[in-house]
């Protein structure tokens, strides 16, 4: 029997989705910064809604940014401990492709979108996603941070996330939040390809230039 976990808290929406063979469970909601207060009962509830035990888990993708590094923390966590309680694979998903994915679900017409993560003050994640030619996700342009417009996005693009203001093309823009359900099939194609992991690869991604960390000056 298999049964598939996803987590996305990257951002101010908490999304989780559980496939129990081919039967969809779902939760979400916009908590800002409240996910550490409600995020385990949003789960207690997804597994008693599916009648599942969560040591039941075989597979779990969670979004591993970029995105709040505080969020992002929170779902590596979360899925560690249920993955390693579940001795269950895991598969750390791009939050900006779970993004996509929502992106190009409802919006059926695109063949492709470009996802604005925000960071920080006027710093914004910039990538590019296009379909596949099997239904599923290509990245064509890499997650870049960017405090100005890069000049590869075209007029007429769908721009899916926090549009930075700085942005001087005009796109026809979509609001949206990365839904876990549309996270299901990438963390089981990438399972069925061998690219899950054991519990303790359950990690945060961070990228040059936007560590909350910074080194100390010597005296």
């Amino acid at each position: 029997m298999a049964f598939t976990l996803c987590i996305e808290t990257s951002g101010p929406h908490c999304s989780l989705a559980l496939d129990a063979n081919g039967h969809v469970y779902a939760r979400q909601a916009h908590l800002e910064r409240a996910h550490n207060a409600h995020l385990l009962s949003m789960l207690d509830q997804l597994y008693q809604e599916a009648g599942v035990p969560p040591a039941a888990t075989t597979l779990i993708g969670f979004g591993c940014g970029p995105g709040s590094f505080t969020g992002v923390r929170i779902a590596a966590s979360a899925c560690q401990a249920i993955a390693m309680r579940a001795d269950a694979r895991v598969v750390p998903i791009s939050s900006s492709a779970a993004l996509a994915a929502t992106a190009l679900r409802v919006h059926k017409e695109a063949a492709g979108v470009v996802v604005a993560i925000r960071s920080r003050g006027d710093a914004y994640y910039l990538s590019r996603y296009v379909r596949d030619a099997h239904g599923g996700l290509l990245q064509t342009h890499e997650d870049e941070l960017l405090t100005a417009d890069p000049g590869w996005v075209t007029p007429g693009e769908l721009v899916a996330g926090s549009v930075p203001a700085w942005l001087a093309v005009e796109t026809p823009a979509a609001d949206l939040a990365p839904c876990a359900q549309d996270m299901l099939p990438l963390a089981q194609a990438a399972h069925s390809s061998g690219r899950s992991v054991a519990p303790e690869g359950a990690l945060p991604r961070y990228f040059s230039g936007d560590s909350p960390w910074r080194k100390r000056r010597a005296e």
